[in-house]
């Protein structure tokens, strides 16, 4: 069975960060893969392939723009599911 759940969230973090933070409660990903999810052309599933979707780049790419920005991306396990939040400075 397919989990398609999942949210979103904008916030001001007490150091004045705005935090926009996406969450699924899809399978999750082992904390070796957490590790890699930002790593370019990194992808969980070895089995998938380009007709599938994806080539590994998306959380790469957020996570470039969130540094471009002054900000960072985090990623975190969350039981079930993934949490990835941009931190970006505001103002």
């Amino acid at each position: 069975m397919q989990h398609r759940r999942r949210w979103c969230r904008l916030r001001r973090e007490a150091d004045g960060r705005v935090a926009l933070t996406l969450r699924d409660f899809g399978p999750g990903v082992s904390d070796e893969q957490l590790q890699r999810l930002s790593e370019p052309f990194y992808r969980t599933d070895s089995a998938r392939v380009r007709a599938t979707g994806g080539v590994g780049l998306g959380l790469y790419l957020c996570r470039l723009v969130a540094q471009a920005h002054g900000g960072e991306l985090r990623l975190r396990r969350a039981e079930p599911g993934l949490e990835a939040s941009a931190l970006l400075v505001s103002g």
